[in-house]
């Protein structure tokens, strides 16, 4: 469905929102197979209460709130701040896990644990994206050292900023998908070859080889079917909750909030810090950026 009359403001809230629908929509098949049959299509628990969002989601509003409260990048507060709001309950990978216990190097793993956080920093920079590279690199190493995972963050960084400062006029698939490969290959000529080539095989894990590809073509392939393509990729097996929520930051970006069913608007988890609090912040990075 066309969204045409969506103000800046409400693709704001679309990347945050969907990003957290998707999620949430994933968490319930994480870890299983793909399913071509009996998918599913609403809220389901799994590890969570149906509705809920996933670390995902956390550490992304983490971030949004970091950049709102220090009016940027601040990479000294932004620390503290994860080690202070992370809820574990909400799951966590083996790179924050490390970071708890003190490694301050970055987990050495090629994973999608920045990509799927990142998109608060396209949505705050949206009017510097010369300084986009920069502050995502930064913001991945605290967690994340390897050159692919920082290589995944910067792709989907510029997937959400070129959605975002795009409309259903001037969006040119080619040309957003020149900009992530390029940008994306400055870090990782691996990762970069793979989006180029629509090289789409999924391993079922979290490598950004697999999942970084997969969730940004999902959406130059369709770009205006938000609700298709967090259904696909929820049922698309192994990590589904980060592929969607990927997938779902760039969708939401270019749609709109208006553009995210309402039965999955309603079963959004909104209690401290749920829907209603994720709104908030996209409405206050939306200030921010201005």
């Amino acid at each position: 469905m066309f969204h045409q009359k969506n103000s800046l403001l409400r693709r704001y809230e679309g990347s945050l929102l969907t990003l957290a629908v998707a999620d949430a929509l994933g968490m319930a098949t994480e870890r299983l197979m793909e399913r071509s049959s009996d998918q599913i299509t609403d809220f389901q628990a799994g590890f969570l209460p149906a509705g809920c969002y996933t670390d995902d989601t956390e550490q992304a509003r983490i971030l949004a709130e970091s950049l709102i409260r220090d009016s940027g990048l601040d990479l000294e507060k932004y620390a503290l701040h994860i080690k202070q709001e992370t809820r574990f309950k909400k799951g966590f990978g083996p790179s924050l896990r490390k970071f708890f216990f003190g490694n301050t190097d970055g987990h050495f793993v090629p994973s999608n644990g920045v990509g799927m956080k990142i998109a608060p920093l396209a949505l705050f920079y949206r009017r510097q994206p010369n300084l986009l590279n920069d502050v995502v690199e930064a913001a991945a190493q605290i967690t994340h050292r390897h050159p692919a995972s920082v290589a995944g963050a910067i792709a989907i960084a510029h997937a959400v900023h070129y959605a975002l400062t795009h409309n259903y006029m001037t969006f040119d698939r080619d040309e957003c998908l020149e900009r992530v490969v390029s940008q994306t290959g400055i870090y990782d000529e691996p990762l970069a070859r793979k989006l180029a080539t629509h090289d789409l095989r999924d391993n079922g894990g979290c490598s950004v080889y697999s999942t970084i590809p997969l969730a940004i073509h999902t959406f130059l392939d369709a770009p205006t079917e938000l609700e298709r393509g967090i259904i696909f990729l929820a049922n698309s097996g192994g990590d589904t909750d980060t592929k969607a929520a990927m997938f779902g930051a760039v969708s939401g970006a270019f749609n709109g909030i208006d553009a995210i069913p309402r039965r999955w608007y309603a079963g959004l988890e909104n209690g401290p810090k749920g829907r209603d609090y994720l709104l908030e912040l996209a409405g206050k990075l939306y200030a921010k950026s201005n």
